[in-house]
């Protein structure tokens, strides 16, 4: 199996690394950015098979207390903006359907309930996007 590049765009990535254990033991390389800023860094430097993350991250201005709470939306007409074409898939605790919605419109292949899912579970999910055989 070829591997893949994933940005995983995460505030909290360092609680929850258990979630992408199992693509980094399949072989794939996971990138992490905590914010907007350092999301759309990467993504400007790099190139990756697929984009995994939360709706609700920090902008990364420091100093600024008052983050946008959905930052992640701004960030997902951005990249549509930037005529990105890598898949995405949201893992959030989002439950809005309206909003939901809204990300699929923008083109997210899979908006996924954060905490309703087990690494395995969740691979499973990565590789249907990827079209990935186990």
């Amino acid at each position: 199996m070829e591997a893949r590049r994933i940005l995983w765009i995460e505030d909290d990535a360092d609680m929850l690394m258990g979630l992408v254990r199992p693509l980094e033991r399949d072989g794939h390389e996971i990138i992490v950015a905590t914010d907007e800023i350092e999301a759309l860094e990467k993504i400007k430097e790099n190139k990756f098979d697929l984009i995994l993350f939360d709706i609700i991250i920090p902008t990364g201005v420091k100093g600024n207390s008052r983050d946008i709470p959905f930052v992640g939306m701004e960030l997902l007409k951005k990249l549509k903006d930037m005529n990105i074409k890598t898949p995405i898939i949201v893992l959030s605790v989002v439950r809005d359907q309206k909003m939901i919605n809204e990300m699929l419109d923008m083109g997210v292949k899979k908006a996924l309930p954060k905490g309703a899912y087990l690494p395995s579970k969740l691979k499973e999910e990565i590789y249907e996007v990827l079209a990935l055989q186990e």
